[in-house]
C-alpha cells in the first residue's frame, strides 16, 4: 500500500490561537472533550470519535493532522473562515497522486490534482476498504509497503549519482536546472516502464482489487505512468513538463511562497510526476516554508516517529485534542 499522508497547514505564528480554534469548532459541531483517544492503528475512524494534533508554528505556518481524513478540507475551510486566513490542505492519494485544497479566509481559492482524470474521492480510505475487508489492510499494508521501499531503491540504485544528486537537491527544494530537469525526463522514459510493471504484478498478486484503487494497470493493452500519461504518447512525463500550465496554480499561491521562491519554481513543482507522489509534495511544501516532512504525516503516520525524530525535522507537538460526539 502506498502513502495516504494528509495534514492541514494553516498561515498563523500563534499554534494556541489555532488549537482554540479547533475547539470552538468542535464544540460547534457536537462534539465534547474526551480522554479516550483514538487507536492509531485503526484505518476506519471510530465512529464519534475525533482527533486532533497541532504541532508548534513554525515559519509562519501550523501544522495540523485529523484522524478523520474525509472532514480535513472542512477543518481547513472552517479554520480559515473562524481565523481570517489562509489554509491548505495536502492529500496523498496512496502514492499515485497528490492534491492541495486552498482556502483564503473561509473561502475555497484553488485547488489541485497531480493526476488530472482522477477525483478527490478517490483518496478516502474507505475506498480501499470497500475493496478489501478491514482485516486485510494491515496486512496488505506491510507488504505493500516493503515492496515500494525495495522498489525505490532500486530506482535509486539505477539512477547516476548525478541524478541521485539532482534528486537530494530538488527534495531540499532547490530547483534542477534545465539540464537537469531534461537528463531526469529521459531516465524516467526509460526506467520507469519496468518499475511500474514490477508495481502491478505485486499489486495484482497481493490484492487484484488495490490495482483500480492505485491506478498502476494496464488500460487499453498500454502501460500508464504514475501520471496518468500512456508510454508512448507525446506529452509531458517526470521532469520534462515547463509548468506553463501551472500558472494560475502559482499565482494563487504566490502570496504565500518562502523567501527567495518564484512562482516559476512553484509551476515545475507542481508539473513534476515522481513514480511515488509523496516525492513530489516533499519538492513543494518547502517552497511555501512548509516542512518537507509533512508529505510523510497523518494522524496514523505520526505514531510511526518518535518525538525526537519529528524534532530533528521541526516537528514539536503543541497540542493532542480528542472530542467525541
Amino acid at each position: 500500500m502506498g502513502s495516504w499522508a494528509n495534514s492541514v497547514h494553516v498561515r498563523h505564528d500563534d499554534n494556541a490561537t489555532v488549537a482554540d480554534s479547533i475547539r470552538g469548532i468542535m464544540l460547534a459541531s457536537g462534539y465534547q472533550p474526551t480522554d479516550e483517544a483514538p487507536d492509531p492503528d485503526d484505518w476506519v475512524v471510530e465512529a464519534g470519535l475525533r482527533a486532533v494534533r497541532v504541532a508548534e508554528a513554525r515559519e509562519g505556518w501550523v501544522g495540523i493532522v485529523d484522524n478523520d481524513v474525509a472532514e480535513l478540507a472542512g477543518l481547513a475551510a472552517a479554520l480559515s473562515d473562524e481565523l481570517g486566513a489562509c489554509a491548505i490542505a495536502v492529500l496523498v492519494n496512496d502514492s499515485d497522486s497528490w492534491h492541495y485544497i486552498l482556502f483564503d479566509r473561509g473561502d475555497l481559492v484553488d485547488e489541485f490534482n497531480s493526476d488530472e482524470e482522477g477525483d478527490l474521492e478517490d483518496f478516502e480510505p474507505g475506498g480501499l476498504a470497500a475493496m478489501v475487508s478491514v482485516d486485510q489492510v494491515a496486512e496488505l499494508q506491510q507488504r505493500l509497503s516493503q515492496r515500494t521501499q525495495e522498489l525505490q531503491q532500486r530506482m535509486q540504485e539505477a539512477m547516476t549519482p548525478e541524478l541521485r544528486e539532482m534528486q537530494v537537491r530538488w527534495q531540499a527544494g532547490q530547483m534542477p536546472t534545465q539540464e537537469e530537469m531534461a537528463s531526469y525526463g529521459e531516465w524516467m522514459k526509460t526506467g520507469m516502464p519496468d518499475l511500474m510493471a514490477e508495481m502491478q504484478k505485486t499489486i495484482a498478486e497481493i490484492s487484484p482489487g488495490l490495482g483500480s484503487v492505485m491506478r498502476l494497470g494496464q488500460a487499453g493493452g498500454q502501460l500508464h505512468d504514475a501520471a496518468g500519461t500512456d508510454q508512448g504518447e507525446t506529452g509531458d512525463v517526470a521532469g520534462e513538463a515547463d509548468g506553463s500550465e501551472m500558472v494560475p496554480h502559482a499565482e494563487h499561491l504566490r502570496p504565500l511562497l518562502a523567501p527567495g521562491v518564484d512562482a516559476a519554481e512553484i509551476q515545475h513543482a507542481l508539473a513534476a510526476r515522481s513514480v511515488f507522489a509523496e516525492e513530489d509534495l516533499r519538492r513543494f511544501l518547502p517552497l511555501l516554508g512548509i516542512g518537507a516532512v509533512w508529505a510523510d504525516l497523518s494522524y496514523r503516520y505520526w505514531a510511526e516517529f518518535t518525538p525526537d525524530e519529528l524534532a530533528a525535522k521541526g516537528v514539536r507537538v503543541a497540542a493532542h485534542l480528542i472530542f467525541e460526539t
